[in-house]
């Protein structure tokens, strides 16, 4: 296991977080290619998205002009200094969080960067986006491997979220995950990734998809580091087949390579590395590859076929099935059998009871069926159930319409 693990780190560096200017202008030239903030969450309430709005008055309105056609042109430092420039003017408006938050957003030098976001929590509490300034702290922190502070920020997020609407829960959950890993605590990674996707069905939302894809990813890696090889490769597979991104299976295919050679099949690892290389030759992983084929010994190349599998865009994948489930709550047809939607699955049945009032207070019929799977129970939301498969899509294209996601089920 450990051969690898050089390597191993030198990725967990290539972190999925959020795609904000900053990243530009990084000294340490880590390089974030994915995402972990949905990205309609991320063009609203961070400062580079395009639907970030600035409430101007006639004092702002012209710098603030001014900085976004140097931002827009790549200018970030010449941006920097008129953002700076109208928060001074903006001071004691509406105005003055949404520009500093911009102005701290473009700053390069990490220690200013973390004074300005930690000074906006404190000068503006009640900051509409006060949770997103957070999100950004930690994010410095974790920058400068402060991963306590970065942690400790990120459940601030949490608990301000708690009880009221849920936005960055669900990354903020998954990005202490990601923390959690780099720090090699592994079993407590699987717990944050768990709760993260369970939050993520408390949400909702929309493009969540590459989401979905990259905290099954996340947790795959994790799995592998603990050498649960068998439930590694389950997931792996499928994300080589399904992932929306191509990072994302090119990454998948990396780690295969990598459970190969630690079940010593290097036929395995050859084919992979040589896949990698023929299907994402501009990957990080592919150069690694390269490397690595440069010192093994020729195979014959045999085929890796991806899965794919919907329940990776869905947050819906479990490793059990539906026809394992334990009987449960909830009523059949009269005929005996029927069909349902089924829309999430968790371990605690308090989340599983808040998804089922939320899609109540939605007008569907939802309810819950526990299920018990390797001796641990799970509580699945489903709404229905109905008489007749078409009854059944039509409450899932309304479920969908609202922004979740789910499976149709035949019950007996």
């Amino acid at each position: 296991m450990r051969r690898s693990s050089g390597v191993v780190k030198c990725l967990l560096a290539l972190l999925y977080i959020l795609p904000m200017a900053v990243q530009t202008a990084l000294a340490d030239d880590r390089e974030y290619r994915l995402t972990i903030i949905p990205a309609d969450i991320a063009r609203s309430y961070f400062p580079t998205g395009e639907n970030y709005l600035i409430p101007v008055d006639s004092k702002t309105e012209s710098l603030v002009e001014r900085a976004r056609y140097y931002e827009s042109g790549g200018s970030l430092q010449q941006a920097l200094k008129v953002y700076t420039m109208a928060s001074r003017r903006a001071a004691g408006t509406p105005a003055a969080p949404y520009i500093i938050f911009k102005q701290c957003s473009l700053e390069a030098d990490p220690e200013r960067a973390v004074s300005c976001l930690s000074g906006l929590i404190e000068g503006y509490p009640d900051f509409p986006l006060i949770d997103a300034v957070r999100f950004e702290l930690a994010f410095r922190f974790y920058i400068g491997e402060e991963h306590d502070r970065a942690l400790e920020i990120l459940r601030e997020i949490e608990e301000n979220e708690r009880g009221g609407s849920i936005v960055l829960t669900p990354s903020a959950i998954f990005f202490s995950g990601i923390i959690r890993a780099e720090q090699e605590y592994f079993e407590e990674a699987l717990s944050d990734y768990g709760r993260a996707l369970e939050a993520m069905h408390l949400a909702g939302g929309a493009e969540l998809e590459g989401l979905y894809a990259a905290l099954y990813l996340e947790t795959a890696k994790a799995h592998f580091a603990l050498g649960h090889f068998e439930r590694a490769e389950h997931l792996l597979v499928r994300i080589y087949g399904t992932a929306p991104s191509s990072t994302a299976r090119s990454e998948a295919l990396w780690y295969l390579a990598l459970l190969y050679v630690e079940r010593e099949d290097w036929g395995g690892a050859y084919s992979a590395y040589s896949l990698l290389v023929e299907q994402f030759p501009d990957s990080l992983f592919a150069v690694q590859a390269k490397r690595e084929l440069g010192s093994m010994e020729a195979f014959e190349i045999r085929n890796i076929e991806g899965v794919y599998d919907t329940s990776i865009l869905t947050g819906l994948h479990s490793f059990d099935t539906p026809d394992r489930e334990t009987a449960g709550q909830g009523a059949a047809s009269e005929s005996g059998i029927g069909f349902s939607v089924q829309i999430g699955s968790f371990s605690r049945q308090e989340n599983a009871k808040a998804l089922v009032q939320q899609l109540k207070e939605l007008g569907f019929p939802a309810f819950l069926v526990q299920a018990q799977v390797n001796g641990e129970y799970y509580f699945r939301v489903r709404v229905g159930t109905f008489d007749r498969e078409e009854d059944a899509r039509t409450a899932l294209s309304g479920l969908q319409d609202k922004g979740y996601s789910g499976f149709i089920l035949r019950e007996e």
